[in-house]
C-alpha cells in the first residue's frame, strides 16, 4: 500500500494508540498487503508524520507546531542537535543542551518542544524518547565521592550506576549499561552495568569497546546459524534452472590480497570493431530469502565492517565464504551484466540476466597490474591487458563527460601476528581504476534496465554541492595562484588533472572533498554530481551492501514477470537506514584507525616526523604523517601563541609571529602525546 493512502485512511479512523493487526482489520487490508502496510506505518513513524508507541500500536497524530519528531546527534560538548524526520514540516536542526535531553542518547528518536534562542536560530528540550537507537551504552566507570557513574565513550555524558548495579565492576573498567526506555524527570540518567568488558586503555578492551560503541555487534543470532546450516545441506545445483552457462567464457576476479569476499567477476572479449564486457556478480538473492532468519540479520546489519584485521561480515561466515563467493575453480550462479562497447567507449547493448560462471583465476590487484605491465602470456593475463585497453578507455571517457576523480592518500594498516607494526598508504594502481570502471558501467546499466521496467529500486544520488561551498573553493584554489573556469563538474575535473602528481595536489584534491555533500541511497530520481550520472544504484556488492541485494531482488521481479516484493515505503526506509549506516561506518573505520595508529606510536613520544596539514579549524589543525601514515592534531595551546582562522584560504594565522599554516603545506611536528583511550595523537608544530 502506498503511504500516503495510509496516512489518509488512518487520520479517517480517529482513534489512539492501536496495536498493528487492530489497524488492519478496521481499515480492511487485505493478506496480500498486509507487509506493505506495516512497512506503510514504520516508514510514516520515522518520518514522524504518526506516532509510534510500545507493543507495536501506532496512532495518527497533528503535532503542534512547537513538537517535533526527529533524530538526536551528539556533538563533543555532550549537547546535540536534533534532525527533523520530517524536513518539510520543520526544516532546521534544533540545538538541545546536556541538561535538556532528558536521558537521550546519540542516535535516539525523540520528540523535542522547540523555541526560538539567540539570533532566532531553534533551541529545543526533549519531551518524550521514542525509540532508542540501542538500549545500551559503553564506557569507562568512574567514581565520585560515594556515586558512581559511567562516562559515556564518545560524547561528555554520563550515566549514573547504583552501587546495587555494578555487577563487580570495577572503578576503570569498561562496561556496557542498560538503559531505561524513558529517563527519569531527575537530571541524572540512572542505568545497570550488564557487561564487563575490562580494564580501559588495553587494546582488545578498546576495540571491544569501539565496535559497541558505534552499534556494530559481532555476534550471529542462532536462528541465522540455524539458517546457514539448512542452507549449506541443499544441493543448489539442482536447482539453478534455466541459466545461460558461461562456464567457458575466461573469467577472473581482481581483488585486495586480503579480500575477505568475492562477489565480482568480469570476463572481456575483443571482437572485429568492437569490445564484450561481462560483469559477473554473485546471486545473493539466489540463496537468501526475503524474510528469513539470514535476511532479517543482513537487514539489519545493512553492510560489512572492514577493519585493520578484523571483518564484521553482513552474511554469516559461511555464506560469504563458501555458498555465495565466487571462488577460483568454483562454479556459482550470477547474475550478469552483458555491454557491448564500441571503439569510442560508449555502451551500444546492454543484456542484464542469470548465469553460471568459474572463476578461472583469483588475481590481486598487484598481480593484475604484473599483467598489464607485461608479465605473463597465457590467456588469463591476455585478457587482463585486454581488460586494461578498455578500463582506460572507459576512463577518459569518465573524465570527459565531468566525472570526478579525486586522489586522496588512504591508509593501511600492516599487521604481523595480530599487531600493528605500520601504517602506509595504499596505492592506486591501474588495475583499482579499470574494475572501478567496470563496476561503475555495470551500476549504471542495472539502474537503466531497471528504470525501462518501470521497477521500484534504491538509487545512489550524489547531490550538487551548495553553491556557497562552491564558491569558497574557488576562492581557494585562486588563493594558491590556480584558475579555474567555473564550478561545473568538468572544469572542476580538469583542475585535478591540472595538479595531479604535484604538490597542489592534495590541497584541492581535500578542499573539493570538503564542498561536496555526502552520496546517499533513495528511492527518488536524482544525479550522481561526482560520477556526472543521471541514473546510477548499487548492483555489484550483494554479499556486503543490503541495498544491491534488494536491487538483486528487483531484478529477481523482472526476470520472473512477477510484482516485485515490498513497497516502495520499504524500501525508502532501507534507503535511509543503509545511508544512516554508512556514516556510522565510515566513523567507525577512521576511529579504529586512529587506535591503531596511538597502538603504533606510543613509544615513540618526543620523535620528529615530517608532514602535511591535512585540516584547519578555529584554533586546530590537524597533520598527517608522511610515515607512518597516522593523523594528530595540533590545538592552539601547542603554537605558543594566538592565532587567526582564515576560512577563505583554509589557513590559521599566527597573531604576533604572522606565521601561516595551510592545508597541504609541508611540515614537521614533534609527536606529545598519545591518548589511546581517546584515540588522540598530540602533535606541536617546529
Amino acid at each position: 500500500m502506498d503511504k500516503e493512502e495510509v496516512l489518509k485512511a488512518l487520520r479517517s479512523l480517529r482513534v489512539g494508540p492501536t496495536k498493528v493487526k487492530r489497524l488492519a482489520k478496521m481499515l480492511g487490508v487485505s493478506a496480500e498487503e498486509y507487509v506493505s502496510f506495516k512497512w506503510a506505518l514504520a516508514e510514516l513513524a520515522r518520518e514522524g508524520r504518526i506516532m509510534r508507541f510500545p507493543r507495536n500500536r501506532y496512532t495518527a497524530v497533528n503535532l503542534p507546531r512547537d513538537l517535533v519528531v526527529g533524530r538526536v546527534e551528539m556533538i563533543r560538548s555532550g549537547a546535540a542537535f536534533v534532525l527533523p524526520e520530517d524536513k518539510q514540516r520543520y526544516p532546521q536542526d534544533i540545538y538541545v543542551s546536556r541538561s535538556d535531553l532528558r536521558g537521550a542518547m546519540n542516535g535516539d528518536k525523540v520528540l523535542v518542544r522547540v523555541r526560538r534562542g539567540r539570533g532566532g536560530s531553534p533551541r529545543g528540550t526533549v519531551e518524550k524518547i521514542l525509540e532508542r537507537r540501542s538500549s545500551k551504552v559503553v564506557g569507562r566507570l568512574v567514581r565520585r565521592g560515594r556515586r558512581f557513574f559511567v562516562e559515556v565513550q564518545g560524547s561528555r555524558r554520563y550515566v549514573g550506576v547504583p552501587k546495587a548495579s555494578l555487577s563487580g565492576a570495577r572503578v576503570g573498567q569498561k562496561v556496557v549499561v542498560e538503559l531505561p526506555q524513558q529517563a527519569e524527570r531527575a537530571r541524572q540518567l540512572l542505568g545497570e552495568v550488564v557487561e564487563v568488558l575490562g580494564d580501559a586503555g588495553q587494546a582488545e578492551v578498546e576495540e571491544r569497546a569501539l565496535l559497541l560503541e558505534f552499534g556494530v555487534d559481532e555476534e550471529i543470532p542462532q536462528e541465522a546459524v540455524e539458517e546457514e546450516e539448512r542452507l549449506l545441506a541443499v544441493d543448489w545445483r539442482k536447482r539453478w534452472g534455466s541459466r545461460v552457462d558461461l562456464r567457458d567464457l575466461l573469467t577472473v576476479t581482481i581483488d585486495p590480497d586480503d579480500a575477505y569476499d568475492f562477489d565480482d567477476a568480469i570476463s572481456v572479449v575483443r571482437e572485429e570493431n568492437r569490445w564484450r564486457l561481462y560483469v559477473h556478480i554473485a546471486d545473493v538473492s539466489f540463496f537468501v530469502e526475503r524474510g528469513g532468519a539470514v535476511d532479517r540479520m543482513a537487514r539489519n546489519r545493512l553492510n560489512s565492517v572492514y577493519l585493520a584485521g578484523k571483518v564484521v561480515p553482513m552474511l554469516p561466515e559461511r555464506i560469504t565464504h563458501h555458498l555465495c563467493c565466487l571462488m577460483e575453480g568454483r562454479e556459482r550462479p550470477a547474475k550478469t551484466v552483458e555491454m557491448e562497447i564500441d571503439r569510442k567507449g560508449a555502451v551500444r547493448r546492454v543484456q542484464v540476466y542469470r548465469t553460471v560462471v568459474r572463476n578461472d583465476a583469483r588475481l590481486t590487484y598487484r598481480q593484475a597490474q604484473e599483467m598489464l605491465d607485461g608479465a605473463g602470456g597465457d590467456a588469463v593475463a591476455k585478457m587482463v591487458r585486454l581488460a586494461g585497453e578498455l578500463g582506460r578507455m572507459l576512463w577518459e571517457r569518465r573524465l570527459c563527460r565531468g566525472a570526478l576523480d579525486m586522489e586522496l592518500p588512504e591508509p593501511k594498516v600492516v599487521m604481523e601476528s595480530g599487531k600493528v607494526v605500520d601504517i602506509v598508504a595504499h596505492p592506486r594502481l591501474k588495475s583499482h581504476i579499470l574494475i572501478e570502471d567496470f563496476m561503475l558501467l555495470a551500476n549504471e546499466a542495472v539502474a537503466e534496465f531497471l528504470t525501462s521496467k518501470g521497477v521500484a529500486f534504491i538509487r545512489r544520488v550524489h547531490e550538487e554541492p551548495d553553491e556557497r561551498e562552491l564558491r569558497r573553493f574557488k576562492t581557494f584554489v585562486i588563493s594558491l595562484g590556480l584558475k579555474l573556469r567555473s564550478t561545473r563538474p568538468a572544469d572542476i575535473q580538469r583542475l585535478l588533472s591540472s595538479v595531479a602528481g604535484s604538490p597542489l595536489e592534495f590541497p584541492v584534491n581535500y578542499a573539493l572533498l570538503r564542498s561536496l555533500k555526502k552520496a546517499v541511497y533513495t528511492t527518488e530520481v536524482n544525479t550522481h554530481f561526482g560520477l556526472a550520472l543521471a541514473n546510477y544504484t548499487h548492483f555489484t556488492s550483494p554479499i556486503r551492501r543490503y541495498v544491491d541485494l534488494t536491487v538483486h531482488r528487483a531484478l529477481d521481479a523482472v526476470f520472473d514477470g512477477r510484482l516485485q516484493e515490498g513497497s516502495e515505503a520499504e524500501l525508502s526506509a532501507v534507503a535511509r537506514d543503509a545511508t544512516d549506516k554508512e556514516i556510522r561506518t565510515d566513523r567507525l573505520e577512521r576511529e579504529f584507525l586512529k587506535l591503531k595508529a596511538c597502538y603504533l606510536m606510543r613509544d615513540r613520544v618526543g620523535q620528529v616526523s615530517d608532514g602535511v596539514i591535512v585540516g584547519v579549524d578555529e584554533g586546530v589543525m590537524w597533520v598527517l604523517l608522511d610515515r607512518p601514515v597516522v593523523e594528530g592534531v595540533v590545538p592552539e595551546r601547542l603554537f605558543e601563541e594566538r592565532s587567526h582562522f582564515d576560512e577563505a584560504t583554509y589557513s590559521i594565522v599566527l597573531r604576533r609571529t604572522k606565521r601561516v599554516f595551510r592545508i597541504g603545506q609541508r611540515i614537521k611536528v614533534r609527536l606529545v602525546g598519545v591518548d589511546c583511550e581517546q584515540r588522540s595523537l598530540l602533535f606541536c608544530p617546529l
